[in-house]
């Protein structure tokens, strides 16, 4: 286990840790092989995807086609009953008949099953149970004595002239038959009184839904079953025994589900419902002629791809070999300008990109400090810039709010009031705007505080007080803008509110020798330990409030020598932000 792992480390070390020339080998032929890899998995599931798709569509094409094809044998069927009225059926229930009236009546079925060729045979069945018919392998005999105890005689009484389907006729026969039969059945009325006097069977073998099949489908393992209303398979077609492949997707087609397919390994499971006599007709498609298509054009894709591998790897060998001479050299002069040799490189190709890089070679040293200064001063700028960002996005919302409370306080109609906060509103932002300036007096930020603590008191009323400690020789004193605004913002909302209860904040602003301390504190709920150690760190969790930590921020920036802030807080006795910055 030792070796191989030793093994393993050299051979990455042999690969990434040597000649520039062997890693970007060795790194693009990595990721062309990993790009192969991905290629042939992904073609592989766009390939069955795509035999999928076509194979539904097609399945659900063939199942219409035999679904038509099926709806138009029936229909022929029941078509054939007005051929059974011009030779006067109502004679047929009158039994039994005379022997030349028989003759008649045997050839003129006979030649109604010849022209229906998917007929077998034609049976007439008074109200008494009594069956004349004509049939192509022997008559059938009746197990019923009453036409009133076969299971369909209700519907077909119902239907009043329209033709139902029952497999067997019911099973009024003899189980003696060799293949399985559709009967359509319908009453016979007399053409005067319009009275039930018997009932016309017609059956279709299943040799003839079968010839559908066989005329739509050409490969043997091609699978297919019909099932009546019932549940109960009408006909099976193909390998399929007795419909078992079926059975597992005849539960999901339906009325509200007319087509339903569902694939497996190497086979598609397809069935459509068919209205008009609520049956069901499901089969199985295999995908192994499409996969034969797929599998060829996998593998040309794959040669193609090996083909374009070997080829950018002798690219990716030549071009690294030309990047690792002037390197090379390059390194050789650095090496000679650590022990103060700062020698020219010899520009080789000035119009190349390593030409360039030897050109600017000996500017790099003394360029250098001045670059990282530059490059301090735009991460400083860039930060005061989204601090500035985050600090006026706060105004919007606060403006809306503030809008809302003097619309309502317009709705009430104490226009006094109304006209005060408007023109706090208006002070506010004309304190807090101060021109553009960052830097703005004592007096002023204050003034913005006042302001701003007059707006909040419109929407919480007697929420909190505000107390003010001020040294008044300090007011001329710029400081920068909005530094206290955001504590005082935080005491209300994380502070005091959270309260339930009226509270009280105090303003401190004194000098200590060559510092000014500004104090925001609140006898608010306070903060825990854990919260304490997040904002004293600037990494508060999203909940947090953001002036708070900005602001700590700011003074970090604007007074990056002197300034610091001072967070003392306990939980449910308050919080204390004391600023320190120099005077």
């Amino acid at each position: 286990m030792g070796k191989r792992k030793v093994s393993a480390l050299n051979l990455w070390n042999w690969a990434f840790h040597s000649k520039i020339s062997r890693k970007i080998s060795t790194v693009f032929f990595g990721f062309l092989l990993l790009s192969v890899i991905l290629t042939y998995f992904s073609y592989r599931y766009v390939s069955k995807e795509y035999v999928l798709s076509n194979m539904e569509q097609h399945s659900r094409q063939t199942l219409t086609s035999i679904r038509s094809n099926i709806v138009e044998m029936v229909e022929n069927t029941n078509n054939s009953y007005s051929l059974l009225l011009k030779s006067g059926i109502s004679d047929l229930t009158k039994l039994p008949l005379k022997p030349t009236d028989r003759k008649f009546y045997d050839n003129y079925l006979f030649t109604i099953i010849d022209s229906y060729n998917h007929l077998d045979s034609i049976y007439i069945m008074n109200l008494k149970g009594q069956l004349y018919g004509v049939d192509k392998f022997g008559i059938k005999t009746p197990v019923i004595h009453s036409v009133t105890e076969a299971p369909w005689y209700q519907s077909v009484m119902n239907a009043k002239g329209s033709c139902i389907l029952s497999l067997h006729a019911g099973n009024i026969f003899l189980p003696d038959y060799s293949e399985d039969f559709l009967s359509a059945i319908r009453v016979i009325n007399d053409l005067e009184t319009q009275k039930p006097i018997g009932f016309s069977i017609m059956n279709i073998p299943t040799r003839s839904i079968n010839q559908i099949f066989e005329h739509v489908f050409q490969p043997s393992d091609i699978e297919i079953t019909l099932y009546d209303a019932s549940g109960e398979i009408i006909s099976t077609y193909g390998s399929t025994k007795e419909g078992e492949n079926h059975h597992n997707i005849s539960p999901f087609i339906g009325p509200a589900s007319a087509y339903y397919s569902a694939s497996g390994k190497n086979s598609l499971s397809a069935g459509i419902y068919i209205p008009e006599y609520q049956w069901k007709l499901t089969a199985t498609f295999p995908l192994k002629y499409e996969s034969t298509l797929s599998t060829s054009l996998l593998q040309i894709s794959f040669w193609i791809f090996f083909i374009n591998m070997v080829l950018m790897l002798i690219c990716v060998i030549v071009i690294a070999k030309s990047i690792q001479t002037p390197v090379s050299q390059m390194i050789q002069a650095m090496g000679r300008a650590e022990n103060g040799n700062f020698e020219p490189v010899a520009v080789r190709h000035p119009n190349s990109e390593l030409g360039l890089l030897e050109i600017h070679y000996n500017h790099l040293i003394e360029r250098l400090q001045f670059l990282m200064e530059r490059l301090v001063q735009e991460q400083k700028l860039k930060r005061k810039t989204e601090l500035r960002a985050l600090q006026e996005q706060m105004k919007p919302h606060f403006l809306y709010n503030t809008l809302d409370t003097i619309g309502y306080i317009v709705l009430t109609g104490d226009t006094n009031q109304a006209y005060d906060a408007i023109t706090a509103l208006g002070s506010f932002y004309r304190q807090s705007l101060s021109k553009g300036k960052q830097f703005i007096t004592l007096e002023q930020e204050l003034q913005i505080i006042k302001d701003y603590t007059s707006l909040l008191s419109l929407r919480y009323e007697d929420l909190f007080t505000v107390n003010y400690d001020v040294d008044e020789t300090l007011y001329q004193h710029e400081i920068i803008k909005l530094l206290l605004q955001p504590l005082v913002e935080n005491s209300v909302y994380h502070g005091i509110k959270p309260l339930g209860e009226p509270g009280t904040i105090l303003i401190s602003v004194k000098r200590q020798e060559t510092l000014i301390c500004l104090t925001v504190t609140d006898n608010g709920v306070g903060m825990d330990e854990h919260l304490l150690q997040s904002l004293r760190s600037l990494s508060p969790s999203p909940r947090d409030s953001f002036g708070l930590v900005g602001t700590i921020e700011r003074v970090h920036i604007s007074y990056p020598e002197k300034g610091a802030v001072e967070l003392l807080s306990q939980k449910g006795k308050g919080t204390s932000v004391i600023i320190k910055i120099p005077f």
